[in-house]
């Protein structure tokens, strides 16, 4: 014998059909979001690029700007650039031509990057690096701090100098431990032959006891009203 179905009454009639409609509602909803999650994607790749391409333009335009001012005064000058442009190899290609193009210029030009590059993106700051010590540039890292000896090769022949964040100067009159750090560091780098700086210093105390752990240059504004 078949088994026998019971009558369907209205009530579950109604509740299938309530249930179908939630499903299709689900997948449409679905769908609607992997659409705006790809049109996101999208999106935020057109930024990336976009982001690349403005560091590599001022970038290369502050380099641009820098060699013609050596050029005209020979007075030496430095460069900040942005960690984005290490991942853009068409700046790579543009800044060995502005190098070489001014090749005397250049030899009075200094190129520094953020610390945070040296950590995340090591193998293209090495190869920056490579690319333009032999045209003469010194190269270098700035903000640097409590991560320098996490950096990956350190001891290797590719930094001409460190500036040290202005954390870490700050108050290193009045606190033996801050400047015990800060001397470590400057005998640490001064025996990889790398110079050593110290941003930001804004008082005569604390120049003194920065120069006294061995720092090679001061910046910030005490330097500036020392100078003037």
């Amino acid at each position: 014998m078949q088994p026998c179905n019971q009558p369907v009454d209205g009530d579950q009639r109604a509740g299938r059909e309530q249930s179908q409609e939630h499903r299709e509602h689900f997948q449409e909803s679905a769908t609607k979001a992997r659409r705006i999650a790809e049109q996101h994607g999208r999106v935020a790749n057109h930024f990336r690029a976009r982001s690349r391409k403005t560091a590599r333009s001022a970038d290369a335009r502050a380099v641009t700007l820098a060699l013609e001012a050596i050029a005209h005064d020979g007075r030496a000058r430095s460069v900040n650039l942005a960690p984005a442009t290490l991942a853009d190899t068409e700046f790579s290609s543009r800044l060995r031509a502005l190098l070489f193009g001014q090749a005397r210029a250049a030899r009075l030009l200094s190129i520094e990057i953020d610390e945070a590059a040296a950590v995340e993106r090591f193998a293209s700051l090495r190869e920056l690096a490579r690319l333009v010590r032999p045209c003469g540039v010194r190269f270098g890292l700035e903000h640097a701090g409590r991560r320098l000896a996490t950096i990956d090769h350190l001891f290797e022949d590719w930094l001409d100098f460190v500036k040290l964040d202005a954390s870490l100067g700050s108050g290193a009159a009045g606190d033996a431990q801050r400047a015990g750090y800060v001397r470590a560091a400057v005998d640490l780098l001064h025996g990889l032959a790398i110079d050593v700086y110290a941003e930001g210093v804004r008082d005569a105390a604390d120049a003194a006891a920065l120069w006294a752990c061995g720092i090679d240059g001061i910046t910030g504004p005490w330097a500036t009203t020392h100078h003037a």
